[in-house]
C-alpha cells in the first residue's frame, strides 16, 4: 500500500477560531465564568444570571455594570482585544479577573451571542454574532450596563456537542462556577435561575455571611482564620473538624478576589489540621489571601483555575500557621450535634430543601428514626464540637506528664463503665462522655513514645527483660529491623538480631511486657506493610519516625474486647486528660463523643424547637 506523506499547511482562519475557542469554551459553566468575570470586572453591584436546561439551551448574564461604548460593541468580539490591559508589563499588576481579551470571541466562535448595552451617557445599543456571521449594530432602548445571552453552545460543531453532560450535571456546573464568583465578591447582589426557577438570592453581605448563607453552616462551626505579612495577608474561616466533608467541595481559595486551586495551599490546609482531621475526611475551609500582584502568576492555564506563586515557603508556612493557631483556641472535643443529624437526615432523604421548609416545625417517629440511624453513619466525622474553652498543653522533650497526675482531670468523681469490652463510659455531671478505649490508649501511648523518641534516652527510660524474648524472623522482619535500628534504640528497644531471630534485651519504660513477643510482630508487620495513616501534626519529628511510632503505639495498646478494671480505665482516662492533641488518635479516628442534656433532650425530641405540638 502507498504510505501518502502529509503536507505541512497553514490552517484556516475558521479552524484556528474554533480550536482557540475550545481552550476557553469546554461547557456552559466556562462560558458563564467568563460572563460573569465580565459583568465584575464591569463595576457591577449586582448581577442576575438565567439559564435554561442548566445552560445547554441559554445563558443570559445581566448586570449594571459601566456598561460597553456602542461603537466598540463589534471590537470587543475580536480576538486579544480587550479594556483591561494594554502592554506585557500589565500582566505583574493584574487588577481585573480578565485580560486575554479571548472570552467573547471565544463563545462567539461556537454559539450565538445577543449583547445589549448601555453607558450612562449613551443610549443602548445591540449586537448579535453567530459564528462568523456578524449582524448589524443598533441602537435600542436598555436600562444601564450590560446583558449577554447566548444560546445554541456548539450549533456549528456538532462533535463537541456529544461530550455535553446532562441537564442536572451542566447546572451543577454552573451553579459551582456561579458559587465561586458570589463567594469572592460578597459586596455584590448575586441571583441564580434556571427555567425561572430562582436558585440564589445573595444580597451584598459580609464574607462569613455569604459562606452560611450559601452552605447553609452554623456561624459557631466557623473558625476566623488570621495571618500578617509584609506581602501576604491570609484571611477566612475554617470549619470545625467536626463538620469535615467526605469529598472536596467546600474548600475554597481566593487569591485577590479571584477563586482559584491550588495544590500547596490544600497541602498546608491539611497538615495545619493534622490528626483533629477524621480519616478519610477533607477540611471545610474559606481563605482569602491579599498578595503582591507581581508574586502571584494567573496566567498559567486557559481558564485562569490556577495560580502560581512566587513564594511558596511564605505561602505554606503562613496557611499551616494560621490553621494550627485557629485550631487551638477552642476545645474540639466531640459533641453529639443532635440538630446536624437532623439536617444530615433531611438532606438524605428530601432532594428538594424547599420541600423540607414547609415540614421544619414537625418531625415523624419515623423521621426520627431516619436521624438516629443516619447519625451511627455520620459519627466518625461529624460528631466534633464543644462549647468549652481548651488550651493544649505544651509538651517539652524533658517532662513526662502522664507520671503528673495530680493535675490530671476529676474524674475520681465521674462513674465509669465499660461497654462491650470496647467503649468507656463516664458520666461527669450532666455530660456522656463515651471513650474507644484503644484509641485513648492509643493517643496517650503515641504521645508517650514521641516524649522518649525526643528525650535523647535519659537514664532510666528502658526497662530490661530478666527474660530475653526471642522472636523468629523472616527476611523482610529481619531486614526491617536492622533499617531502623537505630530508631528502635532510641525508643528504648534493645535488640540483638541474628541471622533469623531477634533477642529482645530491653523495650521502653511505658510498654507493658505481656504479649510482647505477638505484640512486636504486629508491630514489624505493619512497619513492613505500606499502610498510610493520618499523622501529620506540630511534632519536631520526621514522617517516616512518625509513622512508626504510629504504628508502635497501634500495635501496643489494648484492644476492643479487652476487659478493663474500674481503677484501669480511671487511669487511662487520667493520663488521656493531658495528652496535647485529646480529639484523634494518631491515625485520625475519634477518641471522644461528648452527649450532653441538651443534646438528649433533641434527640428524644423534647426540646421546642425540634418538635411542637
Amino acid at each position: 500500500m502507498k504510505i501518502v506523506i502529509p503536507e505541512i499547511k497553514i490552517l484556516s482562519p475558521e479552524v484556528i477560531k474554533q480550536i482557540a475557542a475550545g481552550e476557553v469554551v469546554e461547557n456552559p459553566a466556562s462560558i458563564l465564568k467568563e460572563l460573569l468575570e465580565n459583568s465584575i470586572d464591569a463595576g457591577s453591584s449586582v448581577i442576575k444570571v438565567f439559564l435554561e436546561k442548566g445552560g445547554l439551551i441559554k445563558i443570559q448574564v445581566i448586570d449594571n455594570g459601566f456598561g460597553i461604548k456602542s461603537s466598540e460593541l463589534p471590537l470587543a468580539f475580536e480576538r486579544h482585544a480587550t479594556s483591561k490591559i494594554s502592554a506585557a508589563d500589565d500582566l505583574l499588576h493584574l487588577n481585573s479577573l480578565g485580560f486575554r481579551g479571548e472570552a467573547l470571541y471565544s463563545i462567539a466562535a461556537v454559539s450565538k451571542v445577543r449583547i445589549e448595552t448601555k453607558q450612562k451617557t449613551e443610549i443602548g445599543a445591540v449586537f448579535t454574532i453567530s459564528g462568523e456571521e456578524k449582524g448589524e449594530l443598533k441602537k435600542v432602548g436598555c436600562p444601564e450596563g450590560t446583558a449577554v445571552t447566548v444560546s445554541e453552545i456548539f450549533f456549528n460543531i456538532p462533535a463537541r456537542q456529544k461530550f455535553l453532560k446532562s441537564v442536572n450535571t451542566e447546572l451543577k456546573y454552573c451553579r459551582e462556577i456561579f458559587i465561586a464568583e458570589a463567594l469572592s465578591h460578597p459586596q455584590i447582589r448575586f441571583e441564580l435561575f434556571n427555567e425561572n426557577k430562582k436558585l440564589f438570592q445573595l444580597p451584598v453581605s459580609s464574607f462569613k455571611e455569604r459562606i452560611v448563607s450559601i452552605f447553609e453552616l452554623e456561624e459557631q462551626d466557623l473558625l476566623p482564620v488570621l495571618f500578617n505579612h509584609e506581602y501576604l495577608k491570609i484571611t477566612g474561616f475554617l470549619g470545625k473538624p467536626g463538620i469535615s466533608r467526605t469529598r472536596k467541595n467546600q474548600q475554597f481559595l481566593i487569591v485577590n478576589s479571584r477563586s482559584v486551586t491550588n495544590k500547596l495551599v490544600f497541602s498546608a490546609v491539611k497538615q495545619g489540621y493534622g490528626s483533629y482531621l477524621p480519616i478519610g475526611s477533607y477540611p471545610v475551609f474559606f481563605l482569602n489571601f491579599e498578595i503582591r500582584a507581581d508574586l502571584i502568576d494567573i496566567n498559567i492555564h486557559p481558564r485562569k483555575e490556577e495560580v502560581k506563586f512566587a513564594v511558596n515557603d511564605l505561602i505554606f508556612n503562613g496557611v499551616k500557621v494560621a490553621v494550627s493557631k485557629a485550631l487551638e483556641k477552642i476545645d474540639l472535643t466531640p459533641a453529639a450535634g443532635v440538630e446536624r443529624v437532623f439536617e444530615q437526615s433531611r438532606r438524605l432523604h428530601f432532594s428538594e430543601p424547599s420541600i423540607y421548609e414547609h415540614q421544619r416545625e414537625f418531625v415523624t417517629p419515623k423521621m426520627a428514626k431516619q436521624a438516629f440511624e443516619f447519625n451511627e453513619k455520620i459519627s466518625d466525622v461529624s460528631l466534633k464540637e464543644s462549647d468549652a474553652k481548651n488550651n493544649p498543653v505544651d509538651i517539652e522533650p524533658q517532662k513526662f506528664p502522664w507520671e503528673e497526675t495530680e493535675e490530671s482531670c476529676n474524674s475520681s468523681t465521674s462513674q465509669l463503665f465499660q461497654l462491650d469490652f470496647v467503649y468507656i463510659i463516664e458520666i461527669k455531671g450532666s455530660e456522656l462522655f463515651i471513650y474507644d478505649q484503644h484509641a485513648v490508649h492509643e493517643r496517650v501511648l503515641f504521645e508517650k513514645f514521641i516524649h522518649l523518641y525526643l528525650s535523647q534516652q535519659k537514664q532510666g527510660e528502658t526497662q530490661a527483660l530478666l527474660f530475653p524474648e526471642e522472636v523468629e524472623l523472616s527476611s523482610p522482619e529481619r531486614e526491617i529491623i536492622l533499617k531502623e535500628k537505630d530508631k528502635l534504640q532510641k525508643l528504648g528497644f534493645g535488640l540483638e538480631v541474628e541471622d533469623k531471630k531477634v533477642l529482645i534485651k530491653e523495650i521502653p519504660i511505658v510498654l507493658n511486657s505481656d504479649n510482647l513477643k505477638s505484640r512486636f510482630r504486629d508491630f514489624l508487620d505493619g512497619l513492613i506493610s505500606h499502610e498510610e495513616f493520618t499523622i501529620e501534626g506540630d511534632w519536631k519529628i520526621d514522617r517516616k519516625t512518625l509513622r512508626m511510632l504510629t504504628f508502635l503505639s497501634c500495635r501496643s495498646a489494648i484492644k476492643a474486647g479487652d476487659k478493663l478494671e474500674i481503677s484501669e480505665m480511671r487511669n487511662l482516662l487520667q493520663q488521656f486528660e493531658i495528652t496535647k492533641e485529646k480529639y484523634t488518635c494518631p491515625h485520625g479516628r475519634p477518641v471522644v463523643v461528648r452527649l450532653g442534656r441538651k443534646q438528649l433532650d433533641k434527640l428524644f425530641l423534647r426540646d421546642k424547637k425540634s418538635f411542637k405540638n
